[in-house]
């Protein structure tokens, strides 16, 4: 249901996080976490943080990419960030993510570079971070049809963070040369229509 590999020094991560409201923390009693009969959704929690760490500590290891269908941040009032979101962001900032790709809204999005963590009250904070933050991107343009609303109560983080919102059919390229990735998204026309580099 979810599982990881490496590809030449890039690391990639596929999650089996399907909807917005998805919750790896979600529990019946609430008593104890390695009760996967209790906290149903906490072994993928588990296991993506082991994977992170061990990802994250090989040398050789340049670059770590995440694939999951829920988004993380989104600007459309279609569908909200999946539920862990917030833990998520907070685990990928944690051992260096450096892109999340998801779909379920329809357009193209893109963040500005994010790191995310908590405050001391644990509430969630998420800053542009250009040197270690992680990009965003969702990308539903396909063929079904576009999402062109944009949330009125979408998260202040979305409102300040997000670099691109566009209600496109596309496909993103992506090409890994060491470190260093690029992105450009293509519409149905042949048009680019973002591009990034980091």
């Amino acid at each position: 249901m979810y599982y990881s590999f490496n590809h030449h020094s890039t690391h990639f991560v596929v999650l089996r996080i399907n909807d917005d409201r998805f919750n790896l923390m979600q529990c019946n009693a609430c008593l104890d976490q390695s009760n996967y009969d209790d906290y149903v959704n906490i072994h993928q929690l588990q296991w993506l943080q082991q994977d992170l760490a061990a990802a994250s500590s090989d040398n050789g290891i340049d670059n770590i990419i995440v694939f999951l269908h829920a988004p993380i941040y989104t600007l459309t009032s279609a569908h909200e960030g999946t539920r862990s979101r917030d833990l998520l962001a907070s685990e990928f900032s944690k051992y260096g993510v450096k892109a999340v790709f998801s779909g379920h809204n329809h357009m193209y999005e893109r963040s500005l570079p994010i790191t995310a963590t908590f405050d001391a009250n644990n509430n969630p904070v998420a800053t542009q971070d250009n040197t270690n933050g992680t990009r965003y991107f969702v990308t539903g343009g396909g063929g079904s049809p576009l999402h062109t609303q944009i949330g009125p109560n979408a998260p202040r983080v979305e409102q300040g963070l997000m670099a691109k919102v566009l209600p496109n059919y596309h496909y993103i390229k992506i090409e890994i040369d060491g470190t260093s990735i690029s992105t450009t998204a293509i519409d149905n026309q042949g048009k680019v229509i973002d591009q990034a580099q980091f």
